[in-house]
């Protein structure tokens, strides 16, 4: 029996709204582990385990910036041994478009632009903290305008380095 094109229409897909996140992180898990797996560049175990362990070191926080009034997810790293009596530089690691998601761990996953800092290996070199934000929607678009959330980063960042 033939389906006229309203019936097909008003069905939702598979990959709308929460199951569409779910698509991406699993497309996101599955790029992860090939490139892992494939990369030719003195990639081991050893390695996969630290960025592993990595992930997992990370803890999730929220903000709210009361100018914009914006509420941000984001990821942070504190120093294992962290000493408030000490200074420690913060890297802040802005993901790409790719990363846009409600998931808050999507920004650590997607690439290793924060997490390698956070790795033992690099933290016994430079010990320092990393912030990552987890944002929802795209916060500067290809013509370099730019949303309230890049202001409410501004201010998580200030919140932060007053924090610690």
């Amino acid at each position: 029996m033939a389906r006229n094109n309203m019936d097909i229409a008003s069905k939702k897909s598979p990959a709308s709204g929460p199951n569409r996140n779910r698509l991406r992180l699993m497309q996101s898990l599955i790029k992860a582990s090939w490139i892992w797996k494939n990369v030719k560049y003195g990639w081991s175990d050893k390695n996969e385990k630290e960025f592993v362990q990595a992930v997992k070191a990370f803890q999730q926080f929220t903000f709210t910036d009361s100018n914009t009034g914006k509420t941000l997810k984001y990821n942070l790293y504190i120093p294992k041994d962290y000493d408030g009596n000490k200074s420690y530089p913060l890297v802040l690691f802005i993901p790409d478009a790719a990363a846009v998601s409600n998931y808050p761990r999507m920004t650590l996953i997607q690439g290793l632009g924060g997490v390698i800092w956070a790795t033992p290996s690099e933290q016994a070199k430079h010990a320092c903290f990393v912030l990552a934000p987890q944002y929802s929607t795209v916060i500067v678009n290809d013509h370099s305008e730019a949303t309230r959330d890049l202001d409410a980063t501004v201010a998580l960042v200030k919140a932060l380095t007053g924090q610690y």
